[in-house]
């Protein structure tokens, strides 16, 4: 497969017309509300100006229905900027006032510094909800996704990302953690510089500020002036604190919705260039939209949590050090202790949501089997034999549930005793070797203590979270090296022939991966009998009618598969001549009029 050279592959209409590329990975949004981070709805556009957004009264008169695949991606993401006015956008920020934006996106991408800072820009909204406080919250009154967290951008930004990764890697090798480490990476610093700061500011008033004000009130000093400034400065460190969580809390929301739409709109462009989803059904893609990418949007700002805790183990090691000198790594000791313990068992509860996902795929997968043959179930009396065959998956998913909510227990209660057996340790051990302790500096032990203790809090959630999103990874690192569709190639031997097979032999793909069938002692691998079709000789001329007749199960819709190229050449020759149109034995409608099902897409002609 060539995934560089896929941006020069023409966009193709339903109707099989093909039109230049756009050169988006999206069909633009214009902010409409019905395209949004949780998926992709279908827009009403008029035909006569597809950029036209209609509005609800013109949805009622006679609208035109139009259906496009997303256009593949060049491997330079559509982005033709230079390298320097790469951040100039982001960078509009740091202006102390900015106008507002007159569009219905939300405004923190246009807020100015004082705005962002304090978290004005949300204000609005919340004044509004409080004084209608008696009408239901509509969804006019909700701010509409912005274009920098909306799925179009960021979906060039990672299909770019994941091309340069199949380019310096290859398929077998390409890892898209290492995608999500460079999408989120320049994000990721200023994250991180606003951990720092908001680290420094809790240490000051937890620690060193409290030893201070203490040392002031065991003297004898009476400078009021002195114990008032101690007093303001540990008041300014809170608000700095507070401050610097907040816009961290948001800033990687921002960052996590970010990389959460382009990892949905990226499943989505695949899912419609594959041929077919080996082993994946409805429920199953639906749960890694929904499923998969929450736990990727969780990851990103966790791990920034998790990346923040040598800052606090680095400041409250300096300051326990001179307090209590060499005594103060007994403290450590135990919380690196109890970390790495906490590591142990977040690898194991790693191993135990891998598990418990694996049956959460077999759950699915037979519980849609069974929702499609529910006639024939109550037909033949087989409510029994299934009901317990779900029972049964079900169990097992039950067991691994069980286990990793234990884990979970265990690791809280571990974290909770952590720095009170540090602290009773340590102020044990100094006081045993002889040496005084007062009053504040017991205190500033305990607060440098609860310091770094309130940064290994979030570890285990973190570290489960961070466990979840590489499984995640795992499993669309298998959707995005799928093969994808090729059309049968056009060129016929005899010019007046419409298809040509000669000795064609077809395949349908494995729809059960090895691993998981031998996981779950299922009899039902087909890898092993797959149905194919063999030596397939056919010529049909252009204008010619032909019916194809045969028992059931004999392969006419596998040949009619094969001929549109579902199904997998192996050898010999196919080749269509012109555009095709299927119409599959399964019903399928749209929500719209019979009479846009009808047309789909094409425009209405009376002599017809």
């Amino acid at each position: 497969m060539n995934y560089s050279n896929s941006s020069k592959m023409p966009e193709r209409h339903v109707s099989g017309v093909e039109r230049p590329m756009t050169g988006s990975v999206l069909p633009k949004t214009h902010g409409d509300s019905r395209v949004s981070q949780t998926g992709f709805a279908n827009i009403l556009l008029d035909n006569s100006n597809p950029d036209k957004i209609l509005t609800d009264e013109e949805e009622r008169k006679s609208l035109r229905v139009s259906f496009t695949e997303l256009p593949s991606m060049s491997s330079d993401g559509g982005n033709e900027r230079p390298f320097k006015r790469k951040y100039l956008e982001a960078l509009q920020i740091c202006k102390p006032i900015r106008s507002a934006s007159e569009d219905r996106q939300i405004p923190i991408s246009n807020s100015g510094c004082f705005s962002y800072l304090f978290l004005t820009w949300f204000s609005p909204l919340v004044w509004k909800m409080f004084k209608h406080r008696d009408v239901e919250v509509s969804q006019s009154d909700v701010w509409e996704c912005s274009d920098m967290e909306g799925v179009r951008v960021n979906t060039e930004r990672m299909m770019m990302l994941w091309s340069k990764e199949l380019h310096d890697c290859g398929p077998k090798k390409a890892s898209f953690l290492r995608v999500w480490i460079r999408f989120i990476l320049t994000r990721s610093a200023v994250s991180l510089i606003v951990l720092a700061v908001k680290a420094l500011a809790m240490f000051l008033s937890s620690a060193l500020l409290v030893n201070k004000l203490l040392r002031y009130l065991e003297s004898a000093e009476n400078n009021l002036l002195y114990g008032l400034g101690l007093t303001a400065a540990m008041l300014a460190c809170e608000v700095v604190r507070a401050i610097s969580f907040a816009n961290f809390m948001v800033f990687s929301a921002q960052t996590g919705a970010r990389f959460r739409s382009g990892f949905m709109g990226i499943m989505y462009d695949k899912l419609m260039k594959l041929r077919a989803i080996n082993g994946k059904t409805t429920s199953e893609i639906l749960n890694m939209f929904s499923l998969d990418s929450y736990r990727v949007y969780n990851a990103t700002w966790y791990t920034m949590l998790i990346i923040s805790l040598p800052i606090y183990l680095i400041i409250g090691t300096i300051y326990a050090y001179t307090l209590i000198g060499y005594w103060c790594f007994v403290s450590i000791g135990i919380f690196i202790g109890c970390f790495t313990a906490q590591m142990r068992l977040t690898g194991l509860t790693r191993t135990m949501r891998k598990n418990c996902s694996k049956h959460t795929d077999m759950r699915v997968r037979r519980m849609g089997e069974i929702l499609k043959s529910m006639k024939f179930i109550k037909l033949y009396a087989w409510e029994k034999p299934f009901n317990e065959a779900i029972k049964n998956v079900r169990q097992s998913e039950q067991m691994y549930l069980l286990y990793s909510a234990f884990l979970d227990v265990v690791i809280g209660s571990v974290i909770k005793v952590t720095p009170v057996i540090a602290t009773v340790v340590s102020i044990t051990a100094f006081v045993a070797a002889g040496n005084d302790l007062n009053a504040s500096t017991a205190f500033a032990i305990i607060g440098t203590l609860s310091f770094v203790r309130i940064s290994i809090t979030v570890v285990p959630s973190a570290l489960r979270t961070y466990g979840e999103a590489t499984v995640s990874f795992r499993r669309i690192e298998k959707l995005l090296t799928l093969d994808e569709f090729a059309s049968p190639s056009q060129d016929v031997f005899k010019k007046d022939n419409a298809v040509e097979l000669k000795a064609a032999n077809f395949i349908w793909e494995s729809f059960l991966d090895v691993n998981e069938t031998q996981s779950f002692g299922s009899p039902r691998s087909e890898s092993s009998n797959l149905f194919r079709l063999s030596d397939i000789t056919l010529e049909v001329k252009q204008g010619q009618l032909i019916s194809i007749c045969g028992s059931v199960g004999s392969g006419k819709s596998s040949l009619m598969s094969a001929i549109i190229g579902r199904m997998m050449l192996i050898k010999g020759h196919l080749a269509v001549s012109g555009t095709v149109a299927y119409v599959s034995q399964q019903a399928w409608i749209f929500n719209a009029s019979i009479k846009e099902n009808i047309l789909f897409g094409q425009e209405y002609k009376k002599e017809r």
